[in-house]
Parts: structure tokens; sequence; C-alpha cells
């Protein structure tokens, strides 16, 4: 009997219903496709029992969410697990269209393009200094996250002959192990199910990261917004001016959005954005009317209005809204402003404010309902907190999975009654063959009907080319600006498919250690920014003469001097009359934070001498985790390595679909990673159909019917078959056809086949 429940309640099939399933893990058709067991779509009668279950989704006024949602499935036959996994309403009318995936399809159905980021890894939520790189340094494989020293092109540009180098700790990002991340992809997708399989074994796999898309760690967008300031003013601000300069700081009283209560009255008037703790870059926009004019008479000097965006007095966005001579006959002026600027860097706990000014008799007036913006960007900086899942590359979670089974060859199978999800192996096939560990279906294959063979795989071509994408940007630091890790598997036996195809082309690009790593590290991404032309650039050092215009990092901020003498002693920061701050695009030519990086793998670098500190002129650390790209090559280390029987099949391409009478402890029983094994030396009117097969398809199994199911096997080119035992007679002229292993085979009722000798 056939029984199905979905989010846990029984319901009601038709009658003599039948559901036909079908099963795969690692489609050779394509590579791409890693969907496993499915289901075709059935209908579900409208019955009491199916309403309160599914609902009434039809009905226009329904609030049922069972269509939107994947519905927990189990199937059963006469008690015997078929499919544990989700179900998809797909129409109602005069019944539910169903259809059914098992829990490692359901993974992929489930992940889809939901994405990496979205991820909660709250648990792993910390604040970003120089004790916490430090610290997870020493985190190993088994931990979630470290702070790899990378070279990302700026180190060996500042420092051609690193002897004493300190690199402040902000420019680390953290890097993720791979593992974590599959084991909380497959909780969030699947929960109660556990991860498990030969890949969580692999070295390779342990110790390969993904380095965040940008530099340096990131924070939440539900962070950046709870801390988002959007104010208006509520009237009209007006100033003027006699003579000299004076200023009005603009008052928005009324708070649209202000979550973190970061709006405050200025002591003397106007209002402030109150800046939290931790350093931070800022996004200031601002939309206003303003109406200007001049007073009394004219004016032999140039008048001035304008707008002065300010941050702790150190970072100023001048507007200039009039500059000249005002005509006494002219009619008062209107313009709209928009202002949409940037501030680096900016140290914690001082104020964001916006100035009008006037000068030399002018007088300017704000409309009321100017709005201001005041948002947060993602980059964390001192004090700050680091979300690592806001760290994580922007791709799905589909891609990653993907990426996974295509680095390392993986099948994603499912054990229901056990609740697991196996990661396993493709060269797991190979390994089984070897030892010998294989399901022999010799005596389940119906032999009614001839097998259907075919010679091509839809996937394939003369070359079959994986890659990583390509890279864009600069190359001047690298030995190979072209390198895209790329490897072959040929297929050259048939010359009438395309000649060459791409297999698989992965999200990330791929850099080899080049002059600029020191043989240590690759790039998070491809260093499309070199150091501007003449701007010198290091640390700040104290009792230091720095020439006019020269650049230092201090305290996790850009700084260009401004005096030559006052910048001997006075630190950046202390005096607006030395120093000026600075934004990262000054010094650096091109796109430095471009979202491109590597898949890579935990190392110890060796970069010489160079250190991480905090700027503070202490001696920082010797870094003990790095990253490098050795072992992630596809033609060198990774088809070689997960991908040999995958080339055993393109030897000769061979495909078989035979009928086989499989039963419900054999679907219970499925593994993928067994190789079929098919010994039939006599099959009327056929032949002989001996090798070991790759299962490809379980097309359409029916539980109940004992009807055989068509299954598609692939074949693995054995010669390590039992020959087979025939029986000539001695009187008598025989047909007989000679294998390639020279084994007779003798044919009934002397038939003549293809590809067969007359002797």
């Amino acid at each position: 009997m056939l029984t199905l429940t979905l989010d846990g309640f029984l319901v009601d099939l038709p009658d003599g219903a039948e559901v036909a399933l079908s099963y795969r893990v690692f489609d050779l058709n394509n590579f791409e496709t890693r969907e496993a067991g499915f289901s075709e779509s059935f209908v579900l009668p409208l019955t009491n029992r199916n309403l309160q279950v599914l609902g009434v989704p039809h009905a226009y006024d329904s609030d049922t969410t069972s269509p939107y949602r994947l519905l927990p499935a189990v199937l059963r036959y006469n008690d015997v697990l078929i499919l544990q996994g989700h179900a998809l309403l797909e129409q109602a009318a005069d019944g539910y269209d169903i259809t059914l995936t098992t829990s490692a399809g359901a993974l992929f159905a489930a992940v889809g393009d939901k994405p990496l980021r979205g991820l909660d890894l709250s648990d792993y939520d910390h604040f970003f200094s120089l004790s916490a790189v430090q610290l997870a340094q020493a985190n190993t494989p088994t931990a979630a996250y470290t702070y790899p020293l990378v070279d990302d092109g700026r180190l060996t540009k500042r420092y051609p002959t690193p002897s004493t180098a300190v690199v402040h700790y902000s420019e680390l990002s953290p890097a993720v192990f791979s593992r974590m991340l599959l084991e909380r992809i497959v909780a969030d997708a699947l929960p109660g199910y556990t991860l498990t399989g030969s890949l969580l074994a692999e070295d390779r796999f342990q110790r390969h990261q993904l380095l965040g898309g940008e530099v340096g760690p990131r924070r939440r967008e539900e962070y950046l917004k709870f801390h988002t300031l959007e104010a208006k003013s509520t009237a009209a601000q007006t100033i003027s001016s006699t003579g000299t300069t004076t200023v009005l700081t603009l008052a928005f009283p009324e708070a649209v959005k202000d979550e973190g209560l970061h709006l405050y009255p200025k002591m003397g008037g106007g209002s402030f954005y109150r800046l939290p703790a931790e350093v931070a870059d800022y996004r200031v926009q601002l939309v206003f009317d303003v109406t200007y004019q001049g007073t009394g008479g004219s004016y032999a000097g140039t008048q001035k209005v304008g707008l002065l965006v300010a941050e702790n007095n150190l970072n100023f966005h001048d507007e200039p809204i009039f500059e000249g001579q005002w005509n006494s006959g002219i009619t008062p002026q209107t313009r709209r402003i928009k202002i949409d600027t940037t501030f680096s860097r900016v140290s914690g706990s001082g104020e964001i404010i916006v100035q009008l000014t006037t000068e030399n008799r002018m007088q300017a007036s704000i409309a009321a309902g100017a709005r201001l913006v005041v948002t947060p960007l993602a980059r964390a900086y001192d004090n700050s907190p680091v979300h690592l899942d806001a760290s994580l590359p922007d791709i799905s979670r589909g891609e990653f999975l993907k990426l996974l089974a295509n680095q390392f060859g993986v099948l994603f199978q499912t054990d229901q009654e056990q609740r697991l999800i196996r990661a396993d192996l493709l060269a797991d096939v190979n390994r089984n063959l070897a030892a010998g560990r294989v399901q022999d279906w010799s005596s389940k294959v119906d032999r009614t009907l001839r097998p259907r063979q075919k010679f091509r795989l839809d996937s394939i071509g003369q070359k079959n080319y994986f890659r990583y994408e390509e890279a864009p940007g600069a190359y001047e630091l690298l030995d190979k600006p072209d390198y895209q890790g790329e490897g072959m598997l040929p297929y050259s036996l048939d010359t009438t498919i395309a000649e060459g195809k791409e297999a698989y082309v992965a999200p990330f690009a791929a850099l080899q250690d080049g002059p600029a790593l020191r043989r240590a590290s690759t790039l998070p991404y491809v260093p499309r920014f070199t150091q501007a032309q003449g701007s010198n650039f290091e640390l700040w050092r104290p009792n230091t003469t720095y020439p006019l215009d020269y650049f230092v990092l201090d305290r996790g901020r850009y700084w260009q001097s401004k005096d030559t003498l006052g910048s001997i002693n006075a630190r950046p920061g202390t005096n607006p009359a030395y120093w000026r701050v600075a934004k990262e695009s000054e010094l650096f030519q091109g796109e430095g934070d471009a979202p491109y990086f590597s898949v890579l793998y935990l190392d110890q670098p060796a970069i010489p001498n160079v250190r991480v500190g905090n700027g503070n002129n202490d001696a920082g650390f010797t870094p003990t985790a790095g990253v490098t790209f050795l072992g992630l090559d596809f033609g060198e280390d990774l088809l070689p390595a997960y991908f040999l029987t995958l080339g055993r099949v393109l030897r000769r391409v061979h495909i078989v679909e035979v009928d086989v009478h499989l039963n419900a402890a054999d679907i219970a029983q499925l593994d993928f990673t067994l190789p079929v094994r098919l010994n039939i030396p006599h099959w009327p009117g056929y032949g002989a159909l001996i090798g070991d097969y790759y299962l490809n398809l379980i097309d359409q199994y029916t539980p109940g019917q004992t009807a055989p199911v068509p299954c598609t096997l692939v074949s693995l080119n054995t010669t390590n078959i039992p020959a087979a035992e025939v029986s000539i007679p001695t009187t008598g002229d025989q047909y007989v056809r000679i294998t390639e292993n020279d084994q007779a085979m003798l044919l009934e009722n002397n038939e003549y086949r293809f590809n067969e000798d007359n002797h």
C-alpha cells in the first residue's frame, strides 16, 4: 500500500495511485545538473483530509501558504521508505498537482538562488581588532574562519623589499572554511539532516576556504539600516552676513527613520548625526531648496554662499552655491541642491553636521522640507562588529554547491532512514570498482526487450574544459596574467561532436602565485589597481619629517601632509592645518574594492619579515595564517584526483538503456558510488552484455508496480569482467561472435549481428 505524508500529515491518494519516481545524482549528460530524485507530477483528490492539509489555494481569498513553500514529504510502500524529501504544489483545479523531490534533490531545490550571504552565521559575530585578527590566525580547519595574510598587490608595491613592513590589520579579510558553509547550507535547507560522506575526509576540502568578496570584513545590511538616519527640516532656516563669514548649523528636527537614535540637537542650535563608537565609512545625502540674494547694496569683493558637510572637524565636503559679485538689480535666486558624498574611515564617538555659510553681505534661506540621509557603509574597521555572512562572496548557495561538485566531483546522496546527506565523490566509483564493491544487476535485468544503445553524451566534446572565471583588470603583478587554472578531459574517439566544450566555468578568478606574492599566497581579488604615480605611502611614524602631499596610514585612516614643518611632530588628526583625511582611491588607481576573489587553501605564509599591527608603533605580530592556490588547478590537481571515473567513461562512450526489475528495498538502498555490474554472456537475439557501469538515471520507478524500470547505464570501460562461458556444439555450422577479448559467444538461430565475424 502506498502512503504519503505532507507537512507531517497523512494525505489521501487517488484510487490506484501511481507515483513515478526518477533518481540520479551526477548527470553525465550535463555536468551542471545536480538534482537527485524527483517525481513526475501527480494529482491528489480534493478530499476533506487534503483540504485540511493543503488548504484551498485556488480560492481568491485563500490565506494558505502551501503553494509557496517546500512541504516536507514522506512516501512509503508497505511501510518501506521510498522517498523522503519535499513536495511542491504546482497548481490546483480539480485536484492538487504535486511534484516530489528527494532530500538530496531538495537540497538544490531548497537553496536555489538563495544568496550565500543569507546564511545565518551570527554565532561567529565578533568585534574587529588586532587581537581578534591575531586569535583567528591560530584557527584550524575545524574552526569557521581565519584572517590570512594576503598580498593583493599593494603590499609589494608599498614594500618592494620587505624587511620591517607592518600591515594594518584592517587590510586583512576573513576567509571562511567551506566545510562549515556546506554544513550550514544543509542544516538550513533540510533541518534534522546531518552532513556526512567521503568529501569531508579529503584534505583539500578540509583546508578549502572562500575569501571575502571585498577588501576587509563587512557588516550586515540590517545593521547598516539600523544605524541609518533619515531626517528633514520642518521650517525655513535663514542666515545673512554683513562682512565676514557667518555659519548656520542646519536643524533637521523630524526623524523619518532613526532606529539607532543618532539624531541629536546641537548646543547653540541645529542638529547632528551622533556617530557610533566604531570606525566606519559613511554616505551623506542632502536635498534642499536654497534661495539667496545680496544685502546692503553693492560689495566690491567676492561674495559667497556655500554648504559645508563635516565630520569631527576633520573631513569636509564644500558645496559652493554662489560665488561672485551680486548685482543689486537681480531678483533672489532659488536652486535645488543635491549632495551625495562619502567620508572614509570616520572615527567613532563624534558627529556629522551640515552648515550653511554666507560671506560678505549675502543672505541665504533653506526652505522647509530639506532632507538629510546618513548611511554607514558595509566595510568594518576598528571596534566595528564583523558579520561573517556579510563578508562572504556574492554568489548563490546553488553556485557554491556546484563549485564543490565540479572541483571535487561530489555526488550528493540521501540516506533517508538515517536522515543523512552524503557528500560522496565520483572518485568513489573507481575506488569501489577496484575493491570489488559492485551491485550486480545481472539477474534483475528484463530480457524481453533488447538494450537500447547510445554512443554520445550531450555534455561532451572532443575536448572538455574546466576552468575558473576570467579575471578582469590589471595583471602587471602576475607571472601569468591570463591564468585560469584550466584543465581538460579529452575524448578524441568521436570526430562528429564539437571540437571543444566548456564543461564548467567556476564563478571565481583563479590567480597563480606571482612575484608580488613572494610565493606565499594568492590574491583575494584581481589587483585592478596599483599605487598612483608619485603617491609615496607608509605607516605614520613619530618624529619624522614627511614631504608635502605625502600619504600615511595612521590608526586605520589615510592622511595627506599639508605642511612640511608641521608634519614633523603633529600626529594626523590632531591639527587639520598639517594633515587632511585622504581617500584610498587617491593612493591607488583603479577599482581597489572590486568583488573578485579566489577559492583558496589554508596555508602558512612565507612573505618574509612582514608583520601585522594596528599602526600605533607597536611591533605587531608575525602572521601564521595565509592562503595559496596550489592544489586547486583543474588540470594539474582536481581532474586527476577526482575525475578518473569520468576519464574512464570518455575512453569510449557507450550508454546502455536496459529495463530492470527493482523493488522498494532496492530503491531504499540505492548507492550511486557502487558500479552496476552486468554479466550476461548470452542474451537471446542480442548477444552478450558484460561490463561495469555508472548508474546515470533510474527513470520513473513506480512503487508497487511489477513492470521493469528503464535505467541508463554508462560504461566504465573495464576489462576485468569474468569471461563468458559458452558451450559450442561440435557438429553443424554455428555463428559465433569474437569479442575484443577473444571470447567466443554462441548466437541462437544462426542470426548474424552487427560487428560480428562469421566463423
